[in-house]
């Protein structure tokens, strides 16, 4: 669903961004409708991903020092039960 947003809003701004393009010369014919404006690829791509990139990141530290609470909070309790 996000990526159609930010699709919708680049079309929205200048539909002229997109256009058809060849990926290669070796297969001319090969046309895909891609950003071709360089500032809007990196801020409509590059930043996305980068974006999604940190989201993760923060949700695996957030997962650890909750397994790491948990670890500590576990071997506290059985030193008390061994006591």
């Amino acid at each position: 669903g996000i990526p159609a947003i930010v699709i919708t809003l680049v079309l929205i701004i200048n539909k002229d961004f997109y256009s058809n393009g060849s990926f290669s010369e070796s297969h001319p014919y090969n046309n895909s409708c891609w950003i071709q404006d360089n500032t809007v690829f990196y801020i409509s791509v590059v930043a996305y991903f980068f974006l999604v990139f940190f989201i993760n990141t923060a949700m695996f530290i957030t997962v650890l020092l909750k397994i790491h609470s948990v670890k500590t909070r576990t071997q506290k309790t059985s030193r008390f039960w061994k006591e």
